[in-house]
């Protein structure tokens, strides 16, 4: 047919050549004879693709260096502004990335929406691909928010990398979160450590609700165990521990709130304030809240962390009818033991350092029993399935 002239570059309906369909059916030896009978490698559909595209789309590595070689255009777009790179990049065709990459094809070219194939490549889960491209020069665009999309996968070795190469450690989503707060929020603690150890602040709010971290976390991680890595974690990159969030509740208080008591007794043991209330906005002080649950357990241990207690006068009558107020009274009447008193002590004097309290409490010349003691490892032990 071509010997007897039939014309080479032939159109169907919709602007296909006879090079794409042999570049779409992988057939070599068709592309190269049309190639070399004159075919026009940069002809585009009526959806502007070009074979390179094709053959981008579907892997076929030799094809895409038939085509480079006799002159197709490393960044032809399609109608979507789309090159052979950012194709590639969204379907992990490792070698062919390379291959363009190599022969000069823009790492950082943007499609119609201002993406380029980092994004494809991060929104795909190609962790090796988004290797290859930040090597080659791949911008992180912070607008792109590809560190929020990576946790949000899950993707922890596509989070190192990112934060390796400058995403933004503390920037905000729409949401109001950064990426440290979308990581608690989502319960990865692993993930939260290595934002902390790239930079992130453990402090910053979200920003529509005020809440800190540990307010995400009393919500989101229901796990005791991922909790209490967690909340080391942050302990150590300087939280605090009684910030208040716009609704004015401190983390204690939201976890006493929402009856998390395994979050509520942890963050007791590891130094949360337990007199930090604001009165005006949570309307009951901590252990008036606690004191309301089936068990005395909680109220007890944030008396013997050192809630404040009003003793009644002499004169006061024992409540009669009220199971609550009549444990409370006869609490209020009876003082603490010694070593519960040397106990709050020694923990405020922890808390008065510039260590964490738990990393005080185990820096002392203190036999290991006398740790826990201190830690309250004794106290609320009921709230959990596994020994504390």
């Amino acid at each position: 047919l071509i010997f007897t002239g039939c014309k080479i570059d032939a159109e169907t309906g919709d602007g296909v050549t006879a090079l794409h369909v042999a570049v779409i059916k992988n057939y070599v030896d068709i592309v190269k004879i049309l190639i070399n009978s004159g075919s026009n490698v940069n002809h585009k559909t009526y959806d502007s693709m070009t074979p390179l595209h094709f053959a981008a789309s579907r892997g076929f590595l030799d094809l895409v260096k038939i085509l480079v070689s006799n002159g197709a255009s490393l960044e032809a777009r399609d109608s979507n502004e789309r090159t052979a790179l950012y194709i590639a990049s969204g379907r992990g065709h490792m070698d062919l990335m390379k291959y363009l990459i190599d022969a000069g094809a823009n790492v950082n070219s943007e499609e119609i929406h201002g993406y380029t194939p980092l994004c494809e490549a991060v929104w795909q889960k190609y962790a090796v691909g988004v290797e290859l491209l930040l090597l080659s020069g791949a911008r992180i665009t912070h607008s792109h928010r590809l560190l929020h999309n990576a946790i949000i996968q899950r993707q922890m070795e596509i989070v190192k990398m990112l934060t390796a190469y400058g995403a933004g450690i503390n920037l905000y989503n729409d949401n109001g979160d950064t990426p440290l707060l979308l990581a608690v929020r989502l319960s990865q603690p692993a993930i939260a450590k290595i934002l902390l150890c790239k930079g992130a602040n453990a402090n910053l709010l979200n920003s529509i609700t005020g809440a800190n971290a540990l307010h995400i976390a009393v919500e989101s991680v229901d796990s005791p165990e991922d909790f209490e890595e967690l909340l080391k974690c942050l302990i150590d990159y300087k939280i605090d521990l009684n910030a208040s969030a716009l609704t004015g509740d401190t983390a204690l208080n939201r976890a006493l709130l929402l009856h998390k008591d395994p979050a509520a007794v942890l963050l007791i043991r590891y130094g949360a304030d337990v007199n930090a209330c604001d009165l005006h906005a949570c309307g009951l002080d901590n252990l008036s809240i606690a004191s309301r649950r089936r068990s005395n357990s909680l109220a007890l241990m944030l008396l013997k962390a050192g809630h404040y207690i009003v003793i009644p006068d002499k004169d006061t009558s024992i409540p009669a009818s009220d199971y609550t107020k009549c444990w409370l009274y006869n609490v209020c009447r009876d003082p603490l033991t010694l070593s519960d008193l040397c106990r709050i002590r020694i923990r405020y004097l922890g808390q008065s350092t510039s260590i964490t309290l738990y990393r005080f409490i185990s820096s002392l010349p203190l036999p290991k029993s006398l740790k826990r003691y201190l830690m309250m490892e004794d106290e609320g032990t009921e709230y959990f399935d596994f020994t504390a």
